[in-house]
């Protein structure tokens, strides 16, 4: 009679053990690869994103959309601005009376979003300054336009002091007021995370500050309003940079990267220290916006 032949309890662990180590050796090609897919999603989406942005100029005399109301109005009386950006209960589904100007140019509301974002944003060691435990986190948009393309003269924040706001007149609203549109950015990821000088980040030896304000609107303000934009320390909002990177501390994510749309209409990466460089041609905007 003959004996079924059956694995030794030997060979059955040298098997799983095989199998493991092959998983160990997959899962961060894997993770690679699908953080890859989400950063080709991300600027897809903001290339229709840039479609839908063209429509609107050419039914609105060739003006851009406002930057700080672009996607959706921010902020109403007594509202906790700063979690504005994942707070599902405001977004344009729900009230639609403070939708943007977009919005009507848009398929759905996912294509503000970048697919990273969603687990970016979620991290807990990365939770937004000023955020209201009350609110959860559900990202509702992660791209914003570039404040110096927008009537933000017309923008009026509800629950700010007088003098808070850019009123100086240099801004180019139009579409063909922007002289080297492959150079200056419309729409970028904004980063929900604020780095600043005291988070003790460096590159080539020099301590870099970004982010001061994070995602409160859906304006990038790359420096603050009367003060010199060349300053390395002045800097307000700017690009993200969690694409190319590990999430792992906020050390890593100075090697990372947020996709940016031109004017022109082309997608490019953009570290977050470059969003002063590319939010305008050239800085001495009293002068020569654009």
């Amino acid at each position: 009679m003959s004996r079924k032949k059956a694995f030794t309890l030997i060979e059955l662990l040298v098997v799983i053990s095989i199998i493991a180590l092959l998983v160990s050796i997959l899962m961060p090609a894997l993770g690679k690869a699908k953080r890859h897919a989400w950063f080709v999603m991300c600027g897809s989406n903001l290339r229709q994103v840039g479609l839908a942005e063209f429509m609107y100029a050419q039914e609105n005399e060739d003006y851009f959309t406002d930057a700080p109301e672009f996607m959706v109005k921010p902020v109403v009386n007594g509202y906790s601005w700063w979690c504005r950006w994942h707070d599902e209960a405001m977004n344009n589904q729900n009230r639609p009376d403070l939708t943007g100007q977009l919005w009507p140019y848009l398929e759905t509301q996912e294509i503000v979003m970048c697919p990273a974002f969603y687990s970016v944003a979620r991290l807990p060691k990365y939770k937004h300054a000023n955020h209201d435990e009350n609110i959860p986190i559900e990202p509702q948009y992660a791209f914003s336009q570039n404040a110096f393309l927008g009537r933000l003269d017309q923008y009026v924040y509800d629950n700010q002091p007088p003098g808070y706001l850019w009123t100086k007149p240099y801004l180019s609203p139009k579409t063909q007021n922007v002289k080297r549109p492959s150079e200056v950015f419309l729409f970028t990821e904004e980063g929900p995370i604020v780095l600043n000088s005291n988070t003790n980040i460096f590159l080539a030896g020099t301590n870099i500050a970004w982010n001061q304000t994070v995602l409160n609107d859906t304006a990038i303000f790359p420096w603050w309003d009367g003060q010199d934009p060349t300053a390395p320390g002045n800097v307000l909002d700017s690009a993200g940079s969690f694409h190319k990177t590990s999430w792992t501390s906020t050390e890593t994510l100075a090697e990372g990267v947020a996709n940016a749309l031109f004017v022109d209409g082309h997608v490019d990466t953009m570290y977050p220290w470059e969003t002063k460089k590319y939010s305008t041609s050239k800085l001495n905007l009293k002068d020569s916006p654009h």
